[in-house]
């Protein structure tokens, strides 16, 4: 199972590499990776966060597309059958 975890802090007081360090201390099975920053920006889930000298500005981010993209329509039939499926079966077994 992956989450993403955002950890903000201040550099004058810990570096990324100790905060790293202590983070894959708290427990075995527990792996944290460090994403790197490119020109003071990092994206982070549907997040643009950029670090400027006393502030942090939040953009949304959007993944670059082909604009020429389709799904088939297979695939959406496909979803909206399970999602059919999955609202029947929790109306008749879920207790609420």
């Amino acid at each position: 199972m992956l989450i993403d975890i955002l950890v903000l802090f201040d550099m004058r007081k810990a570096t990324k590499e100790c905060i790293l360090h202590e983070m894959n201390q708290l427990h075995k099975s527990l792996e944290f990776k460090l994403p790197l920053e490119e020109e003071n920006c990092i994206n982070f889930i549907d997040l643009k966060i950029i670090r400027n000298v006393n502030q942090v500005n939040i953009n949304v981010f959007q993944k670059p597309t082909p604009a020429d993209t389709t799904i088939h329509f297979r695939y959406i039939t496909t979803i909206t059958r399970i999602q059919k499926q999955k609202n029947k079966y929790c109306k008749t077994n879920c207790s609420e």
